[in-house]
């Protein structure tokens, strides 16, 4: 079994397996076949004990190809993929309707190895987010989740800095809607930008 640090809660690696093998299936990872690589790869060697062993250099060998001279510092391919991937992942978590889902798999800021996490720990949150339009859907996930800044979403998805907080605007007061319907008072999960 998988021990996930942050939630105390063992996840057998089938499970893990088989959202994985869902995520990669999905319309948001059908094309690009070079992150399905890097999901895979660090997916599996973290389900093999060797999450210590992830980095810059190995992903550059055995996911890009790259020859024994590559350089990290020098060539920032990994870095820029990672976090494409990391937007994948939560285009992916973001838009999906899927009650199959059994495991959220996310790679935290700042490194290469996946967290996972039961969606029963975050399911209120992916469900929250579902009534939304994916206009709005996905600046909130990359504000709230991603703790991407408005700069950085509008660079991302090729927006305006205006659009991109007028986005997360209605999002938010539609999330709060949607929770005040649920019973839920949003205020303390929602900071004003």
């Amino acid at each position: 079994m998988n021990y996930n640090n942050e939630t105390d809660v063992r996840i057998a690696p089938d499970t893990v397996r088989e959202q994985l093998a869902t995520i990669l299936n999905s319309e948001s990872f059908v094309r690009p076949r070079r992150m399905q690589r890097f999901l895979e790869f660090i997916v599996d060697e973290t389900l093999a004990g060797r999450a210590d062993q992830i980095g810059e250099y190995s992903i550059g060998l055995t996911v890009f190809d790259r020859g024994t001279d590559f350089e990290p510092a020098l060539d920032p391919i990994v870095r820029n993929d990672a976090r494409r991937l990391r937007l994948k992942l939560s285009e992916y978590y973001g838009l999906s309707h899927s009650t199959a889902d059994q495991v959220v798999i996310e790679i935290p800021k700042g490194g290469y190895v996946p967290v996972f996490t039961p969606v029963r720990s975050s399911k209120s949150r992916r469900l929250a987010v579902l009534p939304f339009e994916v206009e709005q859907r996905l600046p909130l996930v990359l504000y709230h989740f991603e703790e991407l800044s408005y700069e950085e979403i509008a660079q991302q998805l090729d927006v305006s800095l205006a659009k991109v907080k007028t986005d997360i605007f209605r999002a938010r007061a539609a999330l709060a809607k949607v929770l005040a319907e649920r019973g839920v008072t949003a205020a303390t999960s929602l900071g004003a930008p």
